[in-house]
């Protein structure tokens, strides 16, 4: 899911991080989540159904760029 709540802030945002685990049970969900949008409250809510968190990396190059996935701990 691509920013699930970029367009959603407040007490709707926190009622969808507690209930989204609750629709999709036995499911597993990749989220692209800005750092705007995965706040210390999100986070808290959906720490015990998160297996791994990411961090996409940019670098510019002198021929684009190159994404690096670093695993957080």
């Amino acid at each position: 899911i691509d920013t699930p709540l970029g367009r959603i802030a407040g007490e709707p945002r926190k009622k969808i991080a507690q209930n989204l685990p609750n629709y999709l049970p036995g499911k597993q969900v990749t989220m692209l989540v800005t750092d705007t949008e995965y706040t210390e409250e999100v986070r808290e809510l959906l720490s015990d159904r998160v297996g791994k968190t990411f961090k996409i990396q940019f670098t510019e190059t002198g021929f684009g760029g190159v994404a690096e996935v670093i695993p957080i701990e």
